[in-house]
């Protein structure tokens, strides 16, 4: 048996003890389980020597094996006086002495794993092995102990008794894997100190396919027949009951497959309808459940509850409900387990935060999955699969199993490869792979399809050479705000594909199709509509992709029109159609003198469509049910099945592609899915719009454009300047020079110097035991220093006006800051006077945070809230010193800036031009020719040009834009390395200028921004945040050494400050020695200066 204090567990909580060193001092040996004892009374004499020798040979024998080694030692007698009792009684014993040799529970070995990182599990399971790794050490100073006894029965239970029922493993014993080992283990090992179970809640939640249903089914038999419950009464309920029936009847196959069980266990109701297991000798029964049953409102008296898939629940009141009865048993037991979901209102979602924040131990978990280990809820166990922040599921499978522990067990590195695939192939699908398959709570809208997927299918072909085959068309129709399409289709082939039969890939023959649509929409609100849908629907009606007849409506003579035309080219099998205007349709299809067949096909996913008439006889004529009727997730999926299989081509037109790319799915709980209303993304459309209709270049001349200029009087240069002008991301400012330098001159500066909370009142000292203390000075998270911390919240302010920060409380204290991105956070002021921040997270989307939540520091406000942004104001400044920085450098890099010019007597010939001229350029040319002589032919002398007036004005504009940035960030001219105006002392005085007048505000922005969110109002008076700016002031200790000198009445001077008022100052703790608080007499240096002279 492994022992729970090794130095590996003890590593695996020490930065728990760390945090509170008193808290985990004289810790016990968690308590084991009870020996196995004496033989039972009754035994014959060779059963009890039977009973000690397996005891000598097997020391790890506990109470639990007591009855298993009873029928051991009975066995062995009869064999031994009975020797006609042959080989399978030698065979039974074998099985018992094997069982008694099992290693026992070991409840270290899986979480050590996972915490050493030996097994790869995400970021909620690691913490929930820390947890368990800890209150192995600690959880009995709560009355808690582990039960090795109890663990190793229930896991016995599971892999003697059952047997699984399906697949590969039909037949096979219920073999735990180490995840699941650990799951049963801690749900039955852990008691509280009167024997009863500790755990009463356990939420799992894993990846589709890692046996979450088996193992559930294994635990409601427990509880049926396994627990010493008499009277259990044991659920499986779900959103409805026929999810609850899925965990039920994996139940049910376990009874009917193991010999044991199904001698002591019974079924009511027929083979494959059984809705009952009863256990007649406890009285005790199990069944499925659901919040339809839940109607009646009482009654229910649970031992175990097995809640399925609660991701799929509208609410949580079944559960409400069951746990409402637990009150009638001592140990019940809710188990609860699901996939991910999208709905962070949802009931499964309460249930996720809470486990996450269980298995964390503090209450910022969700956010932040540190493990600090304060015991949140003794009663749930917590098993949560999840990905890290920076895992990407879909291009590295390394990280899979962290959602799916049973990877390479149940489920396959090769289905989960297909599932990532068909998420890339096909959009719409990504959110729905990355909730079942990866653990990642995602949003609901999706879009449909992907560029990558669509494009290959986009072909031209001519639709005249279909002329004469059958044809299906489907029709959408509109009014006056959105397009009406008429989409059509004809078959053209077959192809074989590979698809997967029986588990088996195959090659089946399948037809191809060609597909096109015509469009049309009202001409008369062609240019509003281009405004509201950003679209270019002028171009498309120009270039003949979209129809647009005069009117404020579209008129369905037109769309009839077309129909006939098809009807004349074309032998057209049906017209699906939405009811949506379809009446005023038919009548223009009927004025035409049209025959054709229409069939219903509903928009949405919530019904179906009536097949026809004709279809219905035909399926009656061959013997066949009726066929079901058309509706969108069926036709969608055929589509999705024909363009990933390459069987579709679609003629190309912008209009149907931007409705594709612009298309955004909706789906429900069993997997349909369906097109929503488009919600457009401006960007994808634009760049749609490109591929189809380039935009004209812009109207700017071709120096200008290319950046060459001959001088800086060339208009061109000014055309550059203004074209430049605004380029650029967040952050475009940074490359100026001089603001890069001012900006890191502050930032480093608050960075790099210390901020203390220094503690007030009978003595003045560093308060190192202060939260706020810890997060200032030594981490303010896991991943930052103090400097980086402070240097990228000032930045943020320098840039945006406002530095925010999340705080992570945990019991009271702060344990974390977590820089926020500024640009993503909206401050307002609530009506009760306090702040609201709204931060919107990539991941999570807008998550509302309170004001004791947010450190935020403020530049300048106009209203209190929110603050201006020095760098957006002067924006004009910085953009001119940018952009002529940009157009000169541009000048010098053309090369058409001369410094001089060569003068030669007389015309040289082409062999000596070339002679000169690639002489200057190998000799003479670069940085490294610099002052080298110039060796000149033929009377040839070399001539220096002076600067231009344009030239001088350049340089002294340059000098005048650093000036700007300079008085901007309130930063003297030497500290920006441009010494020509000060030298020696007087650089050192502006240097304390800057720091007086530049630095102090921001010093007492920071600290009392930090004492308003860290300080508790209750301690403000008695803790303070200062940084120590005395620390920047070191160059004139000489001259404060002389100034305390005279203050202390050095030289004969009258003292007029105390030892102590000087240590003040210099943010030193008060001394406690003698006359430290009193001003020293000059002449005789003691006594108090007030007193008169001794007598002689």
């Amino acid at each position: 048996m492994a022992n729970p204090r090794t130095p590996a567990a003890k590593a695996a909580v020490s930065g728990a003890a760390a945090k509170n060193p008193q808290r985990h001092r004289n810790r016990k040996t968690p308590k084991g389980p009870k020996a196995i004892g004496a033989p039972y009374k009754g035994m014959t004499k060779e059963q009890v020597a039977v009973w000690k020798e397996q005891v000598e040979n097997m020391p790890w024998l506990h109470a639990g094996h007591r009855l298993l080694l009873r029928q051991v030692c009975i066995l062995a007698a009869r064999m031994a006086t009975d020797p006609e009792m042959g080989v399978s009684a030698m065979q039974a014993l074998g099985s018992l002495l094997s069982k008694l040799g099992a290693t026992p529970v070991d409840e270290t070995k899986y979480p050590l794993a996972v915490v050493e990182g030996r097994i790869v599990a995400g970021p909620h399971v690691r913490n929930a092995c820390r947890r368990h790794l800890k209150d192995l050490e600690d959880a009995h100073e709560r009355g808690l102990y582990f039960d090795r006894e109890a663990a190793d029965k229930k896991i016995a239970f599971f892999e003697d008794v059952l047997r699984l029922s399906e697949g590969q493993f039909e037949g096979k014993p219920f073999k735990l894997h180490p995840s699941q080992a650990f799951k049963i283990g801690s749900l039955f090992g852990w008691k509280q100190a009167d024997g009863t179970r500790r755990f009463r809640r356990a939420y799992i939640e894993e990846g589709k396919g890692n046996g979450k249903s088996p193992m559930a089914g294994g635990i409601a038999l427990i509880g049926l027949c396994a627990d010493q419950e008499a009277g259990a009464q044991v659920y499986a309920v779900a959103s409805h009951k026929d999810q609850a029936g899925i965990l039920f009847r994996d139940a049910v196959k376990m009874v009917k497959a193991s010999p044991a069980l199904k001698k002591r266990l019974e079924f009511s109701g027929g083979e494959g309808k059984e809705y009952n297991i009863a256990h007649h000798k406890s009285q005790s029964y199990f069944r499925p459940a659901s919040r339809d049953v839940g109607k009646t409102g009482s009654g229910y008296r649970p031992h175990f509850v097995l809640a399925d898939e609660v991701h799929e629940m509208a609410d949580g009141k079944i559960i409400e409900m069951m746990e409402n009865g637990f009150k009638f048993r001592r140990s019940p037991l809710l188990f609860m387990i699901t996939n991910s979901g999208s709905d962070r209102n949802s009931v499964a979602w309460a249930e996720h935060e809470h486990a996450v924040k269980v298995a964390a131990g503090h209450t910022e978990a969700v956010n932040d999955p540190t493990f600090i280990g304060e015991p949140i809820d003794d009663r749930t166990f917590s098993f949560v699969c999840g990905l890290d922040e920076d895992d990407d599921p879909l291009e590295d499978p390394r990280c899979w199993v962290k959602a799916n522990p049973m990877l390479g067990i149940t489920i396959t590195q090769e289905y989960l490869q297909g599932r990532v695939d068909l998420a890339k192939q096909i959009p719409s699908k990504l959110n729905e792979i990355l909730r079942l398959n990866f653990c990642m709570w995602t949003d609901a809208d999706q879009a449909w399809l992907g560029r990558e997927t669509l494009e290959p299918a986009l072909q031209s072909f001519d639709t005249s050479q279909h002329h004469g085959k059958r044809l299906h068309l489907g029709l959408d129709l509109s009014q006056n705000r959105d397009i009406t399409a008429l989409g059509a289709v004809v078959e053209t082939g077959a192809k074989e594909v590979l698809v997967e039969v029986e588990g088996k890939k195959t090659l089946v023959s399948k037809p191809t199709f060609d597909a096109w649509v015509e469009a049309w929409t009202p001409g008369d609100t062609v240019k509003a509509r281009e405004l509201r849908d950003k679209l270019p629907y002028s171009t498309w009606i120009a270039k003949g992709h979209l129809h647009a007849p005069q009117g404020q409506t579209i008129s369905y003579r037109h769309v009839a029109q077309t129909v006939a035309e098809y009807d004349r080219d074309f032998e057209i099998a049906q017209v699906a159609y939405d009811r949506y205007a379809f009446r005023q349709f038919e009548e223009e299809v009927k004025e035409l003198g049209l025959s054709v067949s229409f069939v219903e096909h509903p928009q949405g996913g919530l019904k179906k469509g009536k097949p026809t008439e004709a279809a219905v006889k035909a399926a009656a004529a061959a013997g066949k049910p009726a066929p079901e009727g058309l509706w969108m997730p069926g036709s969608l999926r055929l589509f999705e099945e024909a363009l990933l299989q390459g069987r579709v081509r679609l003629l190309g037109n912008p209009v149907l592609v931007s409705a594709i790319m612009s298309a955004v799915i909706e789906s429900d709980k069993w997997e349909n899915r369906w097109l929503s209303k488009a919600r457009f993304n401006e960007e994808d459309i634009k760049s749609l719009d490109r591929i189809w209709n380039p935009p004209p270049a812009a109207p700017q001349g071709a120096r200008a454009e290319a950046g060459q200029f001959t001088g800086m009087d060339d208009p061109a240069l000014l055309e550059f300047i203004r074209a430049q002008s605004g380029q650029g991301g967040g952050g475009y400012q940074l490359r100026n020079m001089a603001v890069l330098r001012c900006l890191s001159l502050i930032c480093g500066t608050i960075g790099m110097l210390p901020l203390n909370v220094i503690e007030s009142g009978g003595k003045k000292r560093i308060a190192t035991e202060h939260p706020a203390h810890r997060l200032l000075k030594v981490k303010p998270n896991p991943w930052q220093t103090p400097l980086e911390f402070k240097r990228q919240m000032e930045l943020a302010r320098q840039r945006h006006g406002d530095a925010y920060a999340r705080i992570v409380w945990s019991a009271g204290r702060p344990i974390h800051l977590i820089p926020l991105d500024s640009p993503a956070v909206r401050a307002e002021l609530g009506d009760d006077w306090r702040m609201i921040y709204r931060f919107n997270s990539k991941k999570r989307g807008e998550v509302v945070l309170k004001q004791e939540e947010v450190l935020h520091i403020r530049d300048i406000s106009v209203d209190g809230v929110t603050s201006l942004s020095r760098m957006k104001l002067a924006d004009r400044a910085i953009r001119l010193a940018l952009d002529a920085e940009r157009a000169a450098s541009r000048i010098f890099e053309t090369g058409n800036m001369a410094g001089g010019a060569i003068e030669v007597p007389n015309a040289l010939s082409e062999i000596a031009y070339g002679r000169m001229r690639g002489s200057l350029e190998t000799e003479y040319a670069g940085a490294a020719a610099a002052q080298k002589w110039m060796l000149l032919e033929e009377g040839a002398k070399a001539n220096k040009f002076g600067s231009t007036a344009q030239e001088a004005q350049h340089v002294e504009n340059r000098n005048a834009q650093v000036e700007e940035v300079a008085r901007l960030y309130g930063v003297p001219r030497p500290l920006l390395f441009l010494s020509d105006t000060s030298w020696g002392t007087g650089i050192e005085q502006l240097g304390i200028f800057f720091l007086q007048y530049t630095m102090l505000e921001h010093f007492t922005n920071w600290e009392q921004a930090v004492a308003r969110s860290l300080i508790p109002e209750r301690d403000l008076e008695r803790f303070q945040p200062k940084f120590n700016v005395r620390a920047l002031m070191r160059g004139t200790l000489k001259d404060q050494a002389e100034f305390f000198k005279a203050a202390l009445g050095s030289g004969g001077t009258k003292p007029f400050h105390t030892q102590n008022e000087i240590r003040d100052l210099l943010d030193y703790p008060e001394s406690d020695q003698p006359g430290a608080n009193d001003l020293i007499n000059p002449m005789t240096q003691k006594g108090k200066s007030d007193e008169p002279p001794a007598a002689a």
